[in-house]
């Protein structure tokens, strides 16, 4: 069963940051770690750092904008394979969904390319 609300801890959290591979762009950085055998949707953790971007309202924004396009191409899992995710936006302008549906999707097809080979 995929469960969409599982959260991960504090320690796992300072492990995959400390020991995740690493996917970037010009304005985001996709921290993750490919996990076999659990069947296990985790929510993503997007961070935007409040010295790129002061307003709490467009962190907010861009936080919103980043978990939908997640859930929308979500489509990469599979059953057999879990994916702990961290997606920090690291720009200091505001972006609107399609430029930055652009810059997340390529990483998506290259994180799907790496669980499809790392695990057939």
């Amino acid at each position: 069963m995929l469960n969409s609300d599982s959260t991960l801890s504090q320690k796992r959290i300072n492990q995959l940051y400390n020991n995740g591979d690493r996917l970037f762009t010009k304005s985001l950085i996709v921290i993750y770690e490919i996990i076999k055998n659990e069947n296990e949707i985790k929510k993503p953790i997007i961070s935007v750092p409040k010295k790129k971007i002061k307003k709490a309202v467009h962190r907010n924004y861009i936080k919103r904008i980043l978990r939908e396009i997640f859930f929308i191409n979500k489509d990469f899992y599979s059953n057999q394979k879990s994916l702990n995710i961290i997606i920090i936006y690291n720009s200091t302008y505001l972006i609107d969904f399609n430029k930055l549906s652009k810059e997340l999707l390529p990483l998506f097809t290259v994180l799907k390319k790496k669980l499809n080979e790392n695990y057939q």
